[in-house]
């Protein structure tokens, strides 16, 4: 009994991998979308502890892509997914660099175009999640 459940409990893992692609797409899409907002905020400046709350999706959404990916190496979800990461890391990156200086209008524009970006595949891999493609 006990081996058939360490066998099949993996399984459904990997069965789940779209819905588990959709958690981390939304949780993404909505801390890039409360990063803009704070950072184009008269009132708010982010903090060292803004970072590392928005690094913790991106670590968590590399950590899966790299567990998920040798089973499902062509996957168009996963692809998108990976594309959604990096447009996501170079948001917190840049955010990163700015961190604590009062926002100009350069660093509002780069940070809407790159939370843009985000938003914009998040709506894709949404699109791909829908369509049950692979």
């Amino acid at each position: 009994m006990l081996t058939a459940v360490a066998l099949l409990a993996p399984g459904c893992y990997w069965m789940r991998y779209r819905a588990i692609a959709r958690t981390h797409k939304d949780l993404m899409v909505r801390f890039a979308e409360d990063a803009r907002d704070a950072y184009l905020s008269k009132t708010v400046r982010l903090q060292p502890s803004d970072i590392t709350r928005l690094e913790y999706p991106l670590k968590r959404a590399r950590e899966f892509e790299r567990s998920v990916r040798p089973r499902r190496p062509r996957s168009m979800v996963l692809a998108t997914l990976a594309r959604l990461t990096d447009g996501y890391a170079a948001l917190v990156r840049y955010l990163d660099s700015v961190r604590g200086r009062p926002p100009d209008e350069a660093s509002r524009r780069r940070v809407v175009s790159l939370t843009g970006k985000v938003v914009e595949i998040g709506g894709e891999l949404q699109r791909q999640l829908d369509s049950k493609q692979p």
